[in-house]
């Protein structure tokens, strides 16, 4: 942690320092299901490299519908099960190379959260392309984790706007 400084002291380190500084980023993913049409459109532009922006216009954020490019993200979770994004593809116990290509939608929040609404108070919207995964178990090596996951991420390059959203 030696290399971490306050932006209001530049001498002065974070850890042990005597200055208010914000904890672990909150982020919630939510699985987009190829099967669902709305889905199914966004995960075609990031696996063919057409998704050219992510902003207000793009990504419009409805709080009170809890929707985001007119899609449900009520389900939006902090840790998304693989069973969920990788049906069927990993097993307890099992080591494995797998060709997963799933998509997510990855929400960023300032610093309220994600309490009591997932569309409200995101601070930036990612796209995660998870294409391959090689899980390997703890015990089974020195290292203290084998495992690799080859990925591409999308960022939206300014925070979000909610007052650039145009409700229809």
């Amino acid at each position: 942690m030696r290399n971490f400084y306050s932006t209001t002291n530049s001498s002065s380190q974070v850890t042990g320092g005597k200055i208010d500084c914000y904890g672990t980023p909150a982020l919630t993913f939510l699985w987009l299901d190829p099967s669902k049409s709305g889905y199914k459109t966004l995960i075609d532009e990031v696996k063919n490299g057409t998704l050219s922006k992510i902003d207000e216009t793009t990504f419009p954020i409805d709080v009170e519908a809890k929707t985001c490019r007119g899609f449900s993200i009520a389900g939006a979770k902090a840790s998304p099960n693989t069973d969920v994004w990788a049906p069927d593809i990993f097993k307890v116990g099992e080591e494995k190379i797998a060709n997963v290509d799933a998509v997510l939608l990855v929400f960023y929040y300032n610093v309220k959260g994600s309490v009591d609404n997932v569309a409200d108070n995101i601070k930036r919207i990612g796209v995660l392309h998870i294409k391959t995964v090689d899980f390997k178990l703890y015990n089974n090596t020195n290292a203290p984790s084998s495992s690799s996951i080859e990925f591409d991420m999308y960022w939206q390059k300014h925070d979000y706007d909610y007052s650039k959203v145009q409700v229809q």
